[in-house]
This record gives C-alpha cells, sequence and structure tokens, in this order.
C-alpha cells in the first residue's frame, strides 16, 4: 500500500513507463508472489531468457536471497500489486529505484527510504543480492545488442537439421 505523502517525493511511474530491467525485476517480484516459489517453471524460464544459461543459476539464487530477506526482515509485508497491473505499488516503485541506483553505481547503502521498509540486519542481504543482480544483469543478452541480431546470425547451426 502506497504511503501517505510518498506519491509527493517520488512520482509513480507506469510499468511500461520503466527500462526493461526496471519491468524484469518487477515481474519477477510478482510472479514469485502468485507461484510462491523461486522454483515456478515461469520465473525459471523468464530468468534463463533474461540471463542466459551460464548466469541463470547465480541469478536466481540472488533473487531467491532478495525475496526471502524482503520476507524475513521487512517490518511489514511487501506490497504487490496484480501480475497484470500497469501500477507500481509504492513498495514495487522503491525496489525498481534501489536496482536503478544500483544499476548506474550509485550507494544504496544510505537509501534512507528502504531503511525504514527493512530492519538493519536484513539490508546488507538485500543490498548484495541487487548488487549481483544488478551486474549479471548488466551482462545479460537482454542488456546487450546481440538479442537484435537475427538468431541464424548468431547460431547458424542451429538452423541445420543432422
Amino acid at each position: 500500500m502506497q504511503q501517505p505523502g510518498n506519491e509527493d517525493h517520488h512520482p509513480m511511474p507506469s510499468v511500461p513507463e520503466l527500462d526493461t530491467a526496471g519491468q524484469f525485476i518487477v515481474w519477477a517480484m510478482r510472479q514469485h508472489a502468485l507461484s510462491g516459489s523461486s522454483q515456478d517453471a515461469a520465473l525459471i524460464e523468464g530468468f534463463l531468457l533474461a540471463f542466459g544459461l551460464a548466469h541463470i543459476e547465480c541469478a536466481l539464487a540472488n533473487f531467491e536471497t532478495l525475496t526471502r530477506s524482503i520476507s524475513a526482515y521487512a517490518f511489514r509485508p511487501f506490497d504487490l500489486r496484480p501480475l497484470a497491473d500497469r501500477r507500481l505499488s509504492a513498495d514495487e516503485a522503491m525496489l525498481v529505484r534501489l536496482f536503478s541506483l544500483n544499476r548506474a553505481g550509485r550507494t544504496v547503502g544510505s537509501h534512507t527510504e528502504a531503511r525504514t521498509f527493512v530492519k538493519s540486519e536484513g539490508w546488507l542481504f538485500i543490498v548484495a543480492s541487487l548488487s549481483e543482480l544488478s551486474r549479471l544483469f548488466a551482462a545479460s543478452a537482454l542488456m546487450t545488442s546481440d538479442i537484435r541480431r537475427p538468431i541464424a546470425a548468431t547460431h547458424p547451426e542451429s538452423l541445420t537439421r543432422h
């Protein structure tokens, strides 16, 4: 639930207004809440597409640490909207801002908005998870120009039948 006055401090974007990484983290959090598991087939497929085979295990492990830390150390339940909702909750917007700050190389350790949401003992787990997810996302297929090349040009052998 959005906190009173928070909308003036940080305007609430909609999901389509977010960059690819922001949309992905919102989708992943909502899908995880919907399924109740990091082992959900749709979630695994999404992580495979986003991070590739080489990084899926590390990305999923960090995402699981993130979701468990939020669950264990939050002062209140994390507000997630339904999967198809275009609007962001205040909590989702906060997480996207932290993820964006991290991806931009800015320190999120003193971010007071998040510290009012999460107990201090869980903060380091959340920051570490976001940092590693940011690093992996920067190297992912979704963030490189390779995603725009046709599959046949990248892997012509995949079109050849044996």
